[in-house]
C-alpha cells in the first residue's frame, strides 16, 4: 500500500470520530510534519480510539489485499 493510500485510511477513520473536539484535534495533527507519527502519538492519549483504530486498519488492509487479488487476478491458478 502506498503512503497516500495509508493516509487516506487515517483520514477516513478520523471522519468517523463522534466527538467533534477530538476529531478536530486529530485532523489538526495529521496536517503537521510526520503525520503518521503524530497520529500514532495522539492515539496513545485515546485508548478507546486506539483499539478502534487497530480494528479499522486491519479491516481496511484486508479489503485492500482482496481488491489487489481481484484486480490482478492473483487467485487464478488456471496456468497450472
Amino acid at each position: 500500500m502506498k503512503s497516500y493510500e495509508s493516509f487516506k485510511i487515517i483520514e477516513d477513520f478520523i471522519q468517523q470520530i463522534p466527538d467533534c473536539s477530538t476529531k478536530d484535534r486529530f485532523e489538526e495533527i495529521i496536517l503537521r510534519r510526520k503525520p503518521f507519527q503524530q497520529f500514532k502519538n495522539l492515539l496513545v492519549d485515546h485508548p478507546e480510539l486506539r483499539q478502534q483504530w487497530f480494528i479499522y486498519k486491519d479491516q481496511q488492509y484486508r479489503d485492500y489485499v482482496k481488491e489487489q487479488i481481484e484486480t490482478y487476478d492473483l487467485g487464478n491458478n488456471d496456468s497450472e
